[in-house]
């Protein structure tokens, strides 16, 4: 037997030590590739929708400029983006300015797919995914009533 083979044999605590290190080095190899297959996957789902939702929008029925639509996308992902900063208000004062479905699917257009600035979220999605993944059973149908009003079904 080998000096290593003769060591591991006769020191059970480190025979343990060896065996739980690759076992964890495992797992943390494991679970690091499972979240990029899932941000993969994620990704590519976010872009078909958002990009879809651009192409059917109907310029006559816009009554906001491109500026104002980049403020609201911006004003929206600010309050979604941090739990700790979390404003329905904001949200809220944002959506009320919608006025029609076309201005939503605009406003999505904007916003397109964007992902979350803080190092523990690991959220990348459209304004939708976004609004699911946030509001929850208080906030979303309170959404779900104001977006109601302009004819969107969300």
């Amino acid at each position: 037997m080998g000096v290593g083979q003769d060591l591991l044999k006769d020191n059970k605590p480190l025979k343990i030590a060896v065996t739980v290190f690759v076992i964890a080095g495992v797992a943390v190899v494991s679970i690091w590739a499972g979240k990029k297959i899932i941000k993969s996957i994620k990704k590519d789902q976010s872009k078909v929708t958002s990009d879809d939702l651009g192409k059917e929008v109907n310029n006559n029925n816009i009554y906001h400029t491109d500026a104002e639509f980049k403020v609201m996308a911006d004003t929206i992902f600010s309050a979604l983006d941090y739990s700790a900063n979390f404003s329905w208000d904001v949200l809220e004062s944002q959506l009320k300015k919608l006025k029609s479905v076309d201005e939503w699917k605009k406003l999505n257009a904007v916003f397109g797919v964007r992902k979350a600035n803080a190092t523990f979220l690991w959220m990348n999605g459209n304004l939708i995914e976004w609004l699911n993944y946030k509001l929850g059973y208080y906030y979303r149908p309170k959404a779900a009533a104001i977006l109601s009003k302009i004819g969107v079904t969300f």
